[in-house]
């Protein structure tokens, strides 16, 4: 089934829409937390930031570890599109021992958590990617990739002043049932997706060997490198940092938060449909990417919340002409791999958790000799890399 909408080039699959509606809900539920989740385990630690990039670090290298064997397990025992649901169950069981940890029984939940974590990213991811691959097409793809960022954005100008407000007014326990109810109800939509019949090839030693040939050879896969660093610094490092300079006003965290991704809606729906049309996707990443790269540069000298206002706007409408190119080339890749679309998109997550592993042991040289903001340095850096997914097109069938 097929169906037609004005901002779209002709029709989209009816799969497509089950893949936004299932991921709007999520978005829903980690708008809801994603900005205070990083605070919340930043309090939680007595205020040191060194354990909290320890436990998304350590997240991360887990991952790294346990995919190529936990997709092939999952791929075998449930399939694609029900280990895709699956994973939302674990979703919602990491929130759950957040709901649950305190100072002293830290140790018994956070290793819980990560575990999670982990298994939740092992099951969603590679479903999701791959069937985004699928379901999209290239003639519409830009535009497909610009309506999730665009439903993301739009959801998270109301989502973080509203979890100010619950937290404010209520706890942090109140925030996390209802994240962890909207997470569940996205299982509805993902439900309606048809099967996917993929299965993941390589061994556990193949996985490996396919990951470091990738990482000596492949320039695309630096891009993937950088992704994952300098993601981290967008959902780790720059809430606590804007939390510490508010001294601890959540509401104008999220107030701020909100106001900054305003300005941005309208600019990155036209984003979508001009590029699909008009524009090298190339050559707008490449200018994106430095604009980007220069606005964690700015962000090393911030001092007041109106610096935090007018540098986080400035970045966040830079970050439109990257995230969406850079989507949108990583996906028309993704579709060229054919039946090795799930390997690719494993090395690809590999790479990213990789680069965020990689940013935490950064982050653990770096703690005594500068201050948080100079990581935004890494961060600057990390985001250059990703002009490199144009210069490789990742084709595994040439050697494997």
């Amino acid at each position: 089934m097929r169906t037609k909408h004005k901002y779209f080039d002709g029709e989209v699959s009816a799969s497509f829409v089950s893949l936004l509606t299932g991921r709007m809900f999520m978005f829903i539920a980690s708008g809801l937390l994603g900005l205070f989740l990083p605070i919340f385990l930043y309090e939680l630690f007595g205020n040191q930031y060194l354990w909290v990039f320890a436990f998304y670090g350590l997240a991360s290298l887990l991952y790294v570890l346990t995919i190529p064997i936990g997709v092939k397990f999952f791929d075998k025992k449930f399939g694609l599109q029900r280990s895709l649901r699956l994973s939302l169950v674990f979703l919602s069981l990491f929130y759950v021992t957040n709901y649950l940890v305190d100072k002293s029984t830290i140790f018994i939940y956070i290793p819980i958590g990560i575990l999670c974590l982990t298994l939740f990213r092992i099951l969603f991811w590679t479903p999701f990617r791959t069937d985004i691959a699928k379901f999209t097409n290239k003639r519409n793809r830009g535009r497909q990739m610009s309506s999730f960022e665009a439903v993301k954005m739009f959801l998270a100008v109301v989502l973080p002043i509203a979890s100010a407000f619950i937290i404010n007014n209520f706890s942090f326990d109140v925030l996390f049932i209802v994240s962890i109810i909207i997470y569940l109800s996205s299982i509805i939509p993902f439900k309606q997706l048809p099967p996917t019949k993929e299965n993941f090839s390589w061994s556990y030693t193949e996985t490996f060997k396919e990951f470091f040939y990738s990482l000596k050879k492949r320039k695309v896969a630096l891009a993937f490198l950088g992704d994952g660093a300098e993601s981290f610094a967008t959902l780790i490092i720059w809430p606590i940092f804007i939390f510490e300079l508010l001294n601890g006003d959540l509401m104008q965290v999220g107030l701020l938060s909100s106001f900054i991704v305003l300005i941005t809606i309208v600019l990155q729906l036209s984003l979508g449909k001009t590029m699909d049309k008009r524009i090298s996707k190339q050559k707008m990443l490449r200018w994106g990417s430095l604009m980007y790269s220069l606005g964690w540069i700015l962000k090393i000298f911030i001092f007041t919340a109106f610096h935090v206002f007018i540098v986080g706007a400035y970045h966040s409408i830079t970050k439109i002409f990257t995230a969406t190119p850079y989507n949108t080339l990583n996906y028309d890749l993704s579709a060229r791999e054919g039946h090795y679309v799930d390997e690719y998109s494993v090395i690809m997550e590999m790479m990213i958790h990789t680069g965020r592993f990689l940013m935490f042991v950064f982050g653990f040289i770096l703690a005594g000799f500068v201050g948080l903001n100079w990581m935004f340095v890494i961060a600057a850096f990390s985001a250059l890399l990703l002009n490199l997914i144009s210069s490789d097109d990742m084709d595994f069938r040439k050697h494997s």
